[in-house]
């Protein structure tokens, strides 16, 4: 039985360490989205200030924000991915809102 158990715990152990490199490869790329496109977004900030463009101008030109959208969406499948499609209603929510609903019945 210890054979058995002591598979378990390293098929356990497995999925747990890839589970962590899922989350460390999420937040990698988390990371690189937040900082590149402040960056890009200051570098093009300044230099079309600096071409008679005021600040409105360069917040409503459509390059500007393209890749801070298209970008966000790969990162959404992304999370998708890692945190599975329950990120938002799993399991956790699901018992958080049949015991709010039944708590409110009485």
């Amino acid at each position: 039985m210890e054979i058995i158990d002591n598979k378990k715990q390293r098929e356990k152990y497995s999925k747990a360490v890839q589970r962590v490199e899922e989350l460390k490869k999420f937040y990698k790329h988390l990371a690189a989205y937040i900082i590149i496109n402040f960056a890009l977004s200051g570098f093009r900030m300044i230099r079309n200030i600096n071409f008679d463009s005021n600040f409105f101008e360069v917040i409503s030109d459509f390059r500007f924000g393209s890749l801070w959208f298209w970008w966000g969406i790969g990162l959404v499948f992304h999370a998708f991915k890692v945190f599975g499609a329950d990120i938002f209603f799993g399991k956790n929510w699901e018992e958080k809102k049949v015991k709010e609903l039944m708590d409110k019945d009485k």
